[in-house]
């Protein structure tokens, strides 16, 4: 037995993997829809209080901010 399978009996609740996409259609319905919006923050907090408490000190830096860093060194001449 899976790990999914294991939280579906618990659970009942069916596990599936999801796309980028999904999610942030369920982010922009909350937004317009403000009764999928409170079940959708209940349900999200319910599940995930914890790490949403935690704050996060980590940054992913992307390559679009290393070259805006370059720009910004280069305008104000720093070497």
């Amino acid at each position: 037995m899976t790990v999914d399978e294991l939280s579906d009996i618990i659970y009942g609740v069916k596990t599936t993997d999801i796309d980028p996409t999904t999610v942030i259609s369920a982010i922009i319905k909350a937004k317009k829809d403000e009764g999928f919006r409170n079940f959708f923050l209940t349900l999200l907090w319910q599940e995930l209080g914890d790490y949403i408490k935690e704050p996060s000190n980590s940054y992913i830096v992307t390559k679009e901010d290393i070259e805006f860093f370059e720009r910004l060194v280069r305008k104000i001449g720093v070497k």
